[in-house]
């Protein structure tokens, strides 16, 4: 493992990508981001050949096999897998 950058921004501890702009408050994310960077996909899904570099991208995904959609909107009877939807 590369050893992260790390910046000090408003007396707070950042941890900085080697590839981009990106900082952020938490090593790990900083680990999940520069995945991203080197196409690395250690997440696979259990249905299909879908991989990815965040766990939780994997674990939406799968629900999308499984027809699982926990948001409902309160004005119909639309369901969705993410709030966004």
């Amino acid at each position: 493992d590369d050893i992260p950058s790390v910046i000090e921004s408003d007396g707070k501890k950042l941890y900085q990508c080697q590839y981009c702009s990106y900082s952020t408050p938490y090593k790990s994310s900083l680990k999940n981001h520069e995945m991203r960077h080197r196409g690395q996909k250690p997440y696979k899904c259990r249905y299909c050949e879908y991989g990815s570099a965040s766990k939780q991208d994997v674990t939406r995904h799968e629900m999308r096999h499984r027809g699982v959609k926990p948001y409902k909107c309160r004005y119909c009877e639309h369901r969705a897998v993410t709030r966004q939807e």
